[in-house]
């Protein structure tokens, strides 16, 4: 695999990632992780 097929690839990817749902998802996902580390963070310090 070339430099540039990786390329492609990584865009189709990042595309299929970055369709409206997706973004919704990730968007969620980031927001749950942040709370847990948030709450979890003051007890590990």
């Amino acid at each position: 695999m070339t430099l540039k097929e990786k390329k492609k690839s990584l865009r189709k990817s990042v595309r299929r990632v970055f369709k409206k749902d997706n973004i919704v998802k990730a968007v969620i996902i980031f927001a749950t992780v942040i709370l847990i580390l948030t709450s979890i963070l003051p007890y590990l310090l």
